[in-house]
């Protein structure tokens, strides 16, 4: 089946399964749309939720941002108010990014096998881990080797 539908379409509000508004302390008023059962033309077995994020208001003097366009495409659909608070949080997995990227040179190795990639990439979380996981004893030896200098 052919999806006729289009992004003037969905901005009009056309098909349009479901809304919810939400009050953030931080971000004002903020409206969730979900478009169902759509999907990209030439792969109809393939069907996907468009997510449209719309910031309303803003609490603060910024300027008010962009739309959002967000696809969900998987078994099951999380409630609309699920997604959003889902979204806040890809922040801290954002910097997460950043950090094995930028710090612990996820990118850099010149790998030549997908096996390769794939079991360096499986290390990234575990260094990330033992990391966090030693920053506590780092703190109370750098505070011993303070007291030592003094």
């Amino acid at each position: 089946m052919e999806s006729s539908l289009s992004l003037t379409t969905l901005k009009a509000g056309g098909n349009q399964n479901k809304h919810s508004l939400s009050l953030e302390a931080k971000l004002g008023r903020i409206r969730l749309r979900k478009w169902d059962n759509l999907h990209f033309r030439g792969s109809p077995k393939h069907p996907m939720t468009l997510i449209l994020v719309e910031r309303l208001e803003a609490v603060t003097g910024h300027l008010k941002t962009q739309p959002l366009w967000l696809v969900w495409v998987g078994i099951q659909m999380p409630s609309l108010a699920e997604i959003w608070q889902l979204y806040l949080r890809r922040f801290a997995i954002e910097h997460w990014y950043r950090l094995a990227k930028q710090t612990l040179h996820w990118t850099v190795p010149k790998l030549s096998t997908p096996e390769q990639c794939q079991r360096w990439s499986d290390l990234m979380p575990l260094v990330t881990w033992q990391l966090w996981l030693a920053k506590d004893k780092r703190e109370r030896n750098s505070s011993t080797l303070a007291k030592v200098s003094l």
